[in-house]
């Protein structure tokens, strides 16, 4: 399934199944309960919804459209990975990943965009940490005049995504 951009569902699918193989490598102990098994979907409402505004992310994150600061995307695309047991549930805005159930077909069929997916992850793991001091680097950052010197990773997006393209037709 090759699309120019991916969609709601595959990102969350993708999110998802990233940050449980995250979760596999660093789990030391069976707990059924530990909290690193979730996210907050809150919080990842209000990142993506700031990683809009992040030249890397803002073709990445199309899929997702805001009103009032929510995203029925994204609320449709967690309740279809429930469907889908990627997700056990969702109880008081914490969603919790499944532990039994590693669908790696989802990284086969978004192979293109599980580098960007790494980078996201690993941005919304920090935001979660400090949302305040996040949101501050980000737009010293974006402010920054050296915002594309060293970080080239929506060149190579932009460039992979157009190659693919161009062999599809």
């Amino acid at each position: 399934m090759n699309l120019e951009y991916i969609t709601s569902d595959r990102f969350i699918e993708l999110f998802i199944t990233l940050k449980q193989l995250r979760f596999l490598k660093e789990s030391e102990g069976p707990n059924l309960y530990n909290l690193t098994w979730t996210f907050n979907t809150k919080l990842l409402s209000e990142f993506i919804f700031h990683s809009k505004k992040d030249y890397r992310y803002k073709e990445f994150l199309r899929c997702f459209n805001f009103n009032d600061g929510y995203s029925i995307n994204l609320i449709s695309a967690i309740n279809r990975a429930i469907s889908k047991h990627l997700l056990t549930g969702v109880f008081d805005d914490e969603a919790y990943i499944t532990r039994y159930y590693t669908n790696y077909q989802i990284i086969e069929d978004n192979k293109e965009y599980v580098s960007i997916m790494e980078e996201f992850i690993t941005g919304f793991d920090y935001f979660c940490l400090d949302k305040k001091l996040y949101l501050e680097n980000a737009a010293s950052f974006m402010n920054n005049e050296l915002q594309g010197v060293g970080d080239n990773t929506r060149m190579i997006f932009d460039l992979q995504r157009r190659i693919r393209i161009n062999e599809e037709n």
